[in-house]
């Protein structure tokens, strides 16, 4: 019900202007009018259950008609395809009455506008109605119908079809001869009158007049919550225009409105801020859009998606340079804690004081080099975690482009590769020699070698991982990335090929190295 793409596309390009006009209270309020959805769309139902059961009962086709009508008037801005289907049902009922057929027929013209139909409502509105018949309510309806074509056709100029109409200030001049001056429609236009005009302040009283006429979260009151929120948009009162703006996306919710615009500008504002709860309100609006049937609405809201595309992007960039300034970080480290190892070798010439400061240092290394790649393996499962998270809302949000670009992503895989290569540097430039000494423990047809192009081998990295310490097969395959069988599996096949005795050969590995310097080149 609420109208003009271009404040949308307004939105989509001003939203970092947004310093935070957001009231986080206001936040959790909406979310619990969200959260209640399930009750207010069966309060909808129970409604229409109603009126149905009341056309069935409906003895002749004057009753039939108003039934239709009233039927039309509940579905208006809950699902475009049964307000049609009411309203020309309602002609059919008319039975030739003519002024019943206009009645039907403006009031499905308006149906047009308001869905984006503008091709049909102009041939409902322009072409099919005798104006010259129109009785004075009919008047009022007809050229209230014809005020919005007007405004909403200004509003999404340049992305629906080309139609040249008046202003709608010609239809406006005309109500207001119409309406008594108190009315609330008269009230209306004198907003709408007064916001045209710059005249911002004025027409925020008549807004809160507005409100003062209708009941809280009415629909009219979700109306004018809007048109509020509009007018602080326009005085750039970002604080006021959310609040209105929530006031309003509440109504909407309890009125099971599925013709919207609230809440999906509130998650264009949201966005720099809270991008999973601005996701999850684009979902719903969507939702609501598709299940409301125009042709317009979705569109609109999916333009929104680029954005969130955007700022899901963003967001992993930002942490793969966290990333890598970790890795850079600790690689510093690392490197600085084996020359300080190195030279209190050369300065201290007593090997067994020597050798003592390097057992020490290397505990601390050891753990240090434990504690490095956990992190790094803990990024690497949140990735992942990230993956499937967004994926899963990018189903429920039907938003098929994106699901299928972030289905073929291998940043989780590139990333564990990463994650490998660092290790097996890492760890080789602290042992050299690993690999030939713990073949030393093998019989020469158990022994294991890298593949071509690889440093370490997976059963290499389980028993390196044993060396620095990790002898927990969950820890290991939790670092690793494989499951608890898989190293269960793998260190029995190794240690099946032992030399010597099997039960002491996990001791054995951890004794490599024990007495070696080990070598200062470590790879970033």
């Amino acid at each position: 019900m609420k109208r003009f793409l271009c404040l949308l596309l307004t939105f989509l390009s001003l939203s970092p202007v947004f310093a935070d006009p957001v009231d986080k209270s206001l936040l959790d309020e909406l979310d619990g009018y969200v959260g209640n959805r399930g009750n207010y769309e069966a309060r909808k139902q129970e409604t229409l259950t109603t009126l149905r059961s009341r056309l069935r009962r409906a003895r002749t086709d004057e009753a039939r008609f108003e039934d239709c009508m009233d039927l039309a008037d509940a579905f208006f801005s809950y699902q475009f395809d049964s307000t049609q289907y009411y309203l020309k049902l309602a002609e059919e009922y008319a039975a030739g009455n003519e002024d019943l057929l206009r009645t039907a027929g403006i009031r499905l013209g308006y149906l047009y506008v308001k869905a984006g139909s503008y091709m049909e409502a102009y041939d409902r509105l322009y072409v099919r109605t005798d104006t010259t018949a129109l009785s004075d309510e009919q008047k009022i309806d007809y050229f209230f119908a014809l005020f919005e074509f007007s405004r909403d056709l200004s509003g999404n100029s340049g992305m629906v079809e080309r139609l040249s109409i008046p202003d709608r200030a010609v239809y406006r001049d005309r109500l207001f001869s119409l309406l008594e001056p108190e009315s609330e429609l008269y009230r209306r236009l004198e907003m709408d009158e007064l916001m045209a005009s710059y005249r911002f302040v004025q027409a925020d009283s008549v807004g809160r007049l507005l409100l003062g006429m209708v009941p809280p979260l009415s629909h009219a009151a979700a109306i004018y919550h809007y048109d509020l929120s509009e007018s602080a948009w326009q005085q750039h009162n970002e604080e006021e225009q959310f609040r209105q703006l929530v006031w309003s996306a509440e109504a909407d919710m309890v009125n099971a409105v599925r013709d919207y615009a609230s809440l999906t500008i509130i998650a264009q504002i949201i966005i720099n801020t809270d991008l999973d709860r601005s996701f999850h309100y684009l979902r719903i609006a969507q939702e609501d859009a598709l299940a409301y049937n125009s042709k317009l609405r979705p569109w609109q809201i999916s333009q929104f998606f680029l954005n969130i595309e955007e700022k899901y992007e963003e967001r992993q960039a930002e942490m793969a340079r966290m990333r890598i300034l970790v890795v850079v970080t600790l690689s510093v480290l690392v490197l600085l804690l084996v020359v300080a190892m190195y030279a209190t070798v050369r300065q201290t010439r007593k090997l067994r004081r020597a050798q003592r400061r390097l057992q020490e240092a290397g505990k601390l290394k050891e753990a240090y080099i434990a504690q490095f790649l956990g992190y790094l393996s803990a990024n690497v499962a949140q990735l992942r975690q990230e993956d499937h998270h967004t994926r899963k809302l990018l189903k429920q949000g039907r938003s098929d482009d994106l699901l299928k670009e972030i289905s073929s992503s291998t940043r989780a895989e590139d990333a564990l590769d990463n994650f490998y290569r660092i290790f097996d540097e890492t760890f080789l430039g602290l042992y050299p020699d690993f690999v030939s000494q713990f073949n030393a423990l093998l019989r020469p047809e158990a022994q294991v070698h890298p593949k071509k192009g690889e440093l370490l081998s997976t059963e290499l990295r389980i028993f390196a991982l044993i060396r620095l310490g990790i002898t927990d097969s969950k820890e290991i395959a939790a670092l690793l990335h494989y499951s608890v069988s898989t190293i269960y599996n793998y260190k029995v096949s190794v240690k099946n090929g032992a030399a010597g005795d099997r039960d002491d050969f996990e001791n054995q590995v951890r004794n490599i190295g024990a007495h070696a310097i080990p070598s200062a080149r470590l790879q970033k």
